[in-house]
């Protein structure tokens, strides 16, 4: 009895002294939407509603308690009207939830579970649509639906305290779809994201566009080297997570290559890949509005991928052919992502004689 005693009083003393070096905030929600391949349903609600976290910056961890909002709105959740005659309800598991956050602003929480109700079926009557158990993240993620990945993307903590946490998951509702939610939110205190674990960073982004003949064609090829410096905890680059590159012109349709994580072979200090289309994919962006039209793009011509390891840094080469670069010129956000870290900076585009270099 004395020794299980003291074998719970050494436990309560250590959960203790862990949150004593957490730091308490408020995430305050300005926004919640749910994201969906089919259309998305913006603003449905929870504004205000403060939800409280601790930050442990030694340990790099970010604990939020999810009963605030199980408090306030409990089993089926947060209703919302889908505009199509029928209602949908967010409903997510209750308690703490623990997640990584760094010294970018990227965070992360691993199997954030929820579940999708609506009454479409029955008017006034919430049915389950699916059980959800998402990677809620401020990074890229592309997620898969009938053949096709979608990109999703949150945004990272900035040093005002704004963030955007994003994720889904697959379900079978009257058509198979990627769905969850897209959740904005304000921490107060912020955090110094100089003192949290290192993030990794992009230290350069340099390359080549070659047009190809036919400018009402993906033709174009292009080939990056892109340089990331490693942060507290290195990407895994193991055949498990995807890589992600983005080119992002402001006002113009952005370029998302995806290379995924079944299609890497490890080896060493190096990862390859190569492939046609069907490992070397350009994604679409998950609809903005119920409006939105914007066509997936074309499937590529394949290429290849080099990453090359050390301690302190990855190189990626990357080389796609059969795209359409038409929209890249002047000032291009690059964004890399692997798993659930990614890191941008911005390059600029300057036309040539066969094409545009950039760096």
């Amino acid at each position: 009895m004395h020794k299980t005693m003291r074998t719970l009083l050494a436990v309560a003393l250590t959960l203790a002294a862990a949150r004593a070096h957490a730091t308490p905030a408020t995430c305050t929600v300005t926004n919640i939407d749910v994201v969906t391949t089919l259309f998305p349903f913006p603003g449905i609600g929870a504004v205000g509603l403060q939800i409280p976290v601790d930050i442990d910056a030694a340990a790099g961890t970010i604990t939020m308690d999810r009963s605030a909002y199980t408090a306030a709105y409990p089993s089926p959740g947060l209703m919302f009207d889908t505009h199509f005659g029928s209602n949908g309800w967010l409903d997510w598991d209750p308690g703490t939830i623990t997640g990584t956050i760094d010294s970018t602003g990227q965070i992360a929480f691993p199997n954030f579970g929820m579940r999708f109700y609506t009454d479409y079926a029955t008017p006034g009557q919430a049915s389950l649509a699916g059980n959800l158990n998402p990677i809620l993240s401020t990074a890229m993620q592309a997620r898969p639906v009938a053949g096709t990945a979608w990109l999703f993307a949150g945004s990272a903590l900035n040093a005002q305290g704004q963030l955007t946490l994003a994720g889904t998951d697959l379900i079978n509702f009257v058509a198979a779809l990627q769905t969850g939610p897209r959740l904005s939110c304000t921490l107060s205190p912020a955090p110094d994201l100089a003192s949290l674990p290192k993030g990794p960073t992009l230290a350069s982004a340099k390359g080549v566009v070659k047009n190809g003949t036919d400018p009402e064609t993906a033709d174009d090829s292009l080939t990056l080297t892109a340089v990331v410096l490693l942060g507290a905890t290195p990407p895994v680059l193991d055949g498990t997570q995807d890589v992600l590159v983005r080119f992002q012109a402001a006002g113009k349709v952005p370029l998302t290559l995806l290379v995924p994580g079944s299609a890497l072979t490890p080896k060493g200090k190096k990862v390859t890949a190569k492939g046609d289309g069907t490992m070397f994919q350009a994604i679409p962006d998950v609809p903005i509005s119920q409006d939105d039209q914007t066509p997936p793009p074309a499937e590529t011509s394949g290429g290849s991928l080099t990453v090359k390891k050390t301690k302190k840094r990855a190189t990626f080469i990357l080389k796609v052919a059969g795209i359409d670069a038409s929209q890249l010129s002047g000032p291009v956000l690059v964004s890399l992502g692997v798993g659930t870290q990614d890191a941008s900076r911005q390059v600029t585009f300057t036309a040539t004689k066969k094409g545009s270099k950039f760096h």
